[in-house]
């Protein structure tokens, strides 16, 4: 699963909007997303970016 579809999925299970650091426990904790970074949260961060300045 990517960060993308990992964080889709946790933030509509969940209903409402949460911290990136939040997600990213989230996406771990849950399995959807596996990560061998130091800050992990800044690859999700970094990617979700990434995705959203693709589309404006």
């Amino acid at each position: 699963m990517t960060i993308l579809d990992a964080a889709a999925k946790i933030l509509k299970d969940t209903g409402r909007p949460l911290h990136v650091k939040e997600i990213t426990q989230r996406m771990i904790k849950t399995g959807l997303w596996v990560s061998k970074d130091k800050t992990p949260a800044h690859t999700v961060v970094s990617t979700l970016y990434m995705e959203i300045s693709q589309l404006l």
